[in-house]
């Protein structure tokens, strides 16, 4: 019975670890890792109340600040989520600091995509120190143009959240 349950056990733990799904995007250039921006289409939670199929975005109300949260066509980098990714790859350096203390963790960046694409409103949401929110913030600031958010055809400002992981292999 013990060895029944030992060749059971060793049969499912390949499926159980290499089940899990993961966004990360391993970018071997520093040893730094990336993850993929949040895309809510992909990312949302079902629960039991969200699994209605009238749960709607209402997009008839302007926010006060002018700032969109839910548009019909999000901001985008240039050339998509892989452009994106590399672009970071090729970019960011990873801080001495935080080498040297290894240092590891994720760094949230929220910043506003205007209307001709510009980058304005940088703001460091999570900090892991050593230097590491500010070296995503001057990588964020050197981004060329992004295309705009789009809602109801016209292009609006958008605000848009960047985490930006820093691991040590």
């Amino acid at each position: 019975m013990k060895k029944n349950l030992i060749v059971a056990i060793m049969i499912f733990i390949p499926f159980i670890a290499f089940s899990q799904n993961t966004k990360d995007v391993v970018i071997e250039k520093d040893s730094i890792i990336r993850d993929d921006v949040f895309d809510p289409k992909e990312d949302i939670i079902q629960t039991p109340s969200s699994q209605s199929s009238d749960l709607k975005v209402d997009l008839s109300q302007e926010p006060e600040d002018g700032i969109y949260t839910a548009v019909e066509v999000e901001a985008e980098f240039p050339g998509g989520k892989d452009k994106l990714m590399n672009y970071l790859a090729t970019t960011l350096k990873y801080p001495q600091g935080a080498k040297e203390n290894g240092v590891k963790g994720k760094v949230m960046i929220s910043f506003v995509v205007e209307i001709d694409g510009t980058i304005s409103n940088i703001k460091i949401l999570r900090d892991i120190g050593y230097g590491c929110a500010e070296e995503a913030v001057r990588v964020v600031k050197a981004m060329p143009k992004w295309e705009p958010a789009k809602r109801r055809g016209k292009a609006v400002r958008y605000q848009y959240v960047l985490p930006v992981t820093f691991n040590l292999r």
